[in-house]
């Protein structure tokens, strides 16, 4: 398997947090498929080598991970680390090359002795303890609890230094890149619109949020950071400042990364396909729908919404109150896989829920996804943006085709 002279080794980016890990997997990838590498990718629907499924399963856990660096043919891989994988099996790989934290908010209480942000920091930090010496970690800035990793004694025995150790943030003047830049590191941040590389006083410039085609014209600003995070990682890789512009340039939204934030046409009405599934996830829906058709579509809005049944009821109900802060028209579904909870008791806890936090809100059931969403559709005057959660993204994809649905660019949403 390899003879004299062969590499024994490729670099290894491995990419945990909450939200955005898929995303920002998919973006690294891209990336580092633009600069030439073939690469094997596990994410939460697949194991892929260059962009091709080859595997169709939650594939984020360790065993993705080795099937992904069992390919002889990849020259690089990226791994989306998850805490279900994380607890049961431990990485799947020995020592990354470069470690990403995306973020660290409430999701997956009750489960595995998690009851507190700081029990999922204490199992994501495993991923940030354990890169190869020189290895490179890249940290959300605007998080405190991901920030402070780097402080770690656990961590800081990896050796990072300020030069190893890459920060990005959408916050301007954010004390924690200023101060890493004044002490010689490297930050990632938006400046203007603008995606830089900052170190000192200096900086580089990558290209504006708007050029990205899944930001919505640089209106989604979860997408923006995950894609400083994705150039943060690639950077320390070595790849050039060209290849990450060309890459973040050309990673489309149905095309290169499937069910987050994808826009489809149905009649006159835009629909928003995502799988958020936990407050912070649903409320950066809120804040897209808000930020890019505009105050007043965004008012007579609809969201059909289902939610996983493994977490607690509170967390529960705490996402479906950011649903209807920002919805006032909900249809609830129940998927096939109720992980543990009865028939219909999903259903009833989350409209109490969205009842309880939007007094007035309009919430009704419905049978399914497709019940759900031509309920949803019935409820919504034309043209105005109609949100759909999921469980599984590939009943979803069957249903749209079915009904015609056609695949809109987000930077075209976002001009309308």
């Amino acid at each position: 398997m390899y003879p004299p002279g062969a590499p024994r080794r490729i670099p290894i980016v491995s990419v945990t947090g909450t939200n955005g890990k898929t995303t920002t997997v998919r973006m690294i990838g891209h990336i580092l498929r633009q600069a030439g590498l073939h690469v094997g990718m596990s994410t939460t629907d697949g194991v892929y080598h260059d962009g091709r499924l080859v595997y169709e399963a939650d594939a984020s856990g360790p065993r993705s991970a080795a099937m992904v660096l069992a390919d002889q043919a990849a020259e690089a891989a990226v791994l989306e680390t998850a805490r279900g994988g994380i607890v049961r099996y431990g990485l799947g790989y020995d020592h990354a090359d470069v470690a990403v934290l995306t973020n660290i908010t409430a999701d997956h209480f009750g489960a595995d002795g998690i009851d507190t942000l700081d029990d999922l920091a204490d199992i994501k930090a495993f991923v940030a303890e354990e890169i190869r010496p020189g290895g490179s970690l890249v940290l959300n800035a605007d998080d405190a609890l991901v920030a402070g990793l780097a402080n770690r004694a656990a961590v800081r025995d990896r050796g990072p230094t300020c030069r190893t150790v890459r920060y990005f943030t959408l916050q301007p003047g954010n004390p924690v890149s200023g101060q890493h830049r004044a002490a010689g590191g490297i930050s990632y941040e938006l400046r203007g619109g603008t995606l830089v590389e900052a170190t000192g006083r200096s900086q580089t410039a990558l290209l504006t949020a708007a050029e990205i085609p899944c930001t919505f014209g640089g209106l989604a600003a979860h997408v923006v950071a995950n894609a400083l995070a994705a150039a943060a990682a690639c950077r320390a890789l070595g790849v050039t400042v060209k290849d990450v512009r060309r890459g973040l340039a050309t990673f489309l939204p149905t095309e290169h990364n499937p069910g987050r934030g994808n826009v489809y046409t149905l009649g006159r009405n835009p629909l928003i396909v995502d799988y958020a599934h936990n407050p912070a996830a649903a409320a950066a829906m809120g804040r897209l729908v808000r930020d890019v058709w505009g105050a007043a579509r965004a008012a007579g809005a609809v969201a059909a919404i289902t939610l996983p049944g493994d977490r607690t009821d509170d967390l529960v109900a705490a996402t479906a109150a950011a649903i209807a802060e920002a919805f006032g028209r909900v249809v609830v579904y129940e998927d096939h896989d109720k992980r543990g909870r009865d028939p219909g008791e999903m259903t009833a806890l989350i409209t109490a829920a969205l009842r309880s936090a939007r007094p007035g809100i309009r919430a009704r059931a419905a049978d399914g996804l497709a019940g759900a969403l031509g309920a949803a559709l019935a409820l919504a005057a034309p043209e105005n943006p109609v949100l759909l959660l999921y469980e599984k993204l590939g009943p979803v994809r069957a249903l749209l085709a079915g009904m015609g649905a056609a695949p809109q660019a987000a930077r075209t949403a976002a001009a309308e």
